[in-house]
């Protein structure tokens, strides 16, 4: 369901791009192959990760790996008092977003992911510190192709449905 629902959308990215059909299927394979080749692509990676665990790496290490030549950017939110987690059952410490911080760098350490980069951000909503990162690199780096990171899990990618239109 999810794939049919991204293949939608890029038919309708490539119909505005005034490709047909018949063509879509390659121009897609391309468009891909040169994102992968492309030191001019940023991927954010937002979310509050309490805790880091093995998906979040995972899912990062997969970006990486795709744009080796590009960089990864996992922008950590802070979450409202409401929203804390704790270990133990809810009856350990909080997880504050510099212990998630602390804990994803050290899997960027261990993983020698070079092109990862991890920060904080003030917001406590993860997609609003994704825009606020797009709009600041957008207006530092102009050309730069930012890509909006999402998981498998949990139907993630729609939480960009509503992107600026410069965003993929």
């Amino acid at each position: 369901q999810n794939s049919k629902e991204i293949e939608k959308v890029l038919r309708r990215i490539v119909a505005a791009g005034g490709l047909g059909e018949e063509n879509f299927d390659s121009k897609i394979d391309g468009l891909i192959e040169d994102l992968k080749k492309n030191d001019r692509v940023v991927v954010l990676v937002p979310g509050s990760f309490k805790p880091p665990h093995k998906g979040h790496y995972e899912m990062v290490k997969q970006y990486s790996e795709t744009h080796p030549q590009g960089q990864v950017q996992v922008i950590i939110s802070a979450p409202s008092a409401s929203s804390e987690r704790r270990t133990l059952n809810g009856k350990g410490p909080v997880i504050t977003p510099a212990a998630a911080e602390e804990i994803f760098k050290e899997y960027i350490r261990v993983g020698e992911l070079s092109n990862v980069a991890v920060f904080v951000s003030p917001h406590p909503s993860p997609v609003t510190a994704a825009y606020e990162t797009m709009e600041r690199l957008s207006e530092d780096r102009p050309g730069i192709t930012i890509i909006l990171g999402a998981s498998k899990k949990d139907n993630d990618w729609k939480r960009w449905k509503t992107a600026p239109d410069w965003a993929v």
